[in-house]
């Protein structure tokens, strides 16, 4: 038997043995560094994990924000479409005389001038006054346009018309085509 401090122990019991509390820690220091390991390796594939999730949800959410705005472009554009083959389709139901003959631009006395150079040349080249040609022609697209033009020179606009509107076929009907339809 030893002694220690003052105490008689039994070699095969206190010394081969550690005692219950040191016993207990050194438990602890292993369960702490098992804890521990077990804590790391779940962080270091945890947060991982974690980030390819959230990593693939921000994709997700640019995906649908960019479907919805490419299927807004879409339909916009095939309202753009819609809308101008319907206006192709109502000037193909216009006289095709009238659309030909009006003027697009301010440039009309090349326009006539085209005109007359590639129809035959007649004994006495009578120049029709542009108002005298989209009467004679009932254009009131045309009549309009070149109205709101010359809108400046009211006197001479109300003479040439008094007198164009006369050459028309039909000139009531086409005085109304030229206000609106009603």
């Amino acid at each position: 038997m030893a002694v220690r401090n003052g105490s008689m122990i039994p070699p095969h019991m206190k010394e081969d043995q550690p005692s219950s509390r040191t016993r207990e820690l050194q438990e602890e220091t292993v369960n702490t560094v098992l804890t521990n390991i077990e804590i790391t390796i779940e962080q270091s594939n945890h947060p991982q994990f974690l980030k390819s999730i959230d990593d693939i949800t921000a994709l997700s959410a640019a995906v649908d924000s960019f479907k919805r705005q490419y299927d807004e472009l879409q339909s916009h554009m095939d309202y753009i479409k819609n809308a101008i083959d319907s206006n192709l389709k109502s000037r193909a139901s216009e006289s095709p005389s009238c659309r030909s003959q009006s003027p697009r631009n301010d440039a009309s006395g090349e326009t006539t001038t085209a005109v007359a150079s590639q129809s035959p040349p007649k004994e006495t080249v009578h120049e029709i006054s542009e108002v005298d040609r989209l009467c004679e022609l009932m254009c009131s697209k045309g009549l309009r346009r070149y109205m709101y033009s010359n809108i400046s020179d009211r006197a001479k606009l109300i003479e040439e018309l008094s007198a164009a509107l006369k050459l028309a076929k039909e000139p009531a009907e086409f005085v109304l085509e030229c206000v609106g339809k009603f």
